[in-house]
């Protein structure tokens, strides 16, 4: 999911939308883009920034009628189309599903969400436990020591509070 859909601008096709990735290169003219639930294909024609919203049009749509069908549906792109990221940096599906380990090795649980909050990533761990709540992890250089998708894992040093 690369983004969602709030409504037409204008009478032309546009749509005001609303990234939710930070990764560049993602909204370029000729990039196709799935929308909704069906994930309907669209190509995207015209990006512009319009303060934090982009106004978008896709090759498909050139009024406003067309374009209101999709006010509040998100976009979504293949992940065959991500651009790389650098080392040491990670999509959310990549590391959603992945264990997450003590500094000895020991299994604490699985990531099964991640919440974005700005200053850093958290991730959000099914404990081993089924009973017991999720623990909320700090998605930091102090508290991250190794993230290895091949093996499936992220290890991690908590603080003293957990």
């Amino acid at each position: 999911m690369v983004g969602r859909i709030q409504k037409p601008h204008g009478i032309y096709g546009y749509l005001k939308f609303i990234s939710l990735t930070d990764v560049g290169g993602v909204f370029e003219a000729g990039r196709e883009l799935y929308v909704g639930p069906e994930k309907e294909q669209y190509e995207l024609d015209n990006i512009r920034e319009a303060g934090n919203k982009l106004i978008i049009r896709f090759k498909e749509l050139n009024n406003r009628e067309a374009a209101q069908v999709l006010t509040n549906q998100y976009a979504y792109i293949r992940k065959q189309d991500l651009p790389e990221l650098v080392d040491g940096m990670y999509y959310q599906h990549e590391l959603i599903g992945l264990d997450l380990l003590d500094e000895a090795g020991e299994k604490l649980g699985k990531i099964n969400a991640i919440i974005s909050t700005g200053s850093n990533d958290v991730y959000v761990v099914s404990p081993v436990g089924k009973s017991l709540p999720d623990i909320l992890v700090p998605a930091i250089s102090s508290v991250v020591i190794e993230i290895n998708l091949d093996r499936g894992f992220v290890k991690v040093e908590l603080p003293e509070y957990y």
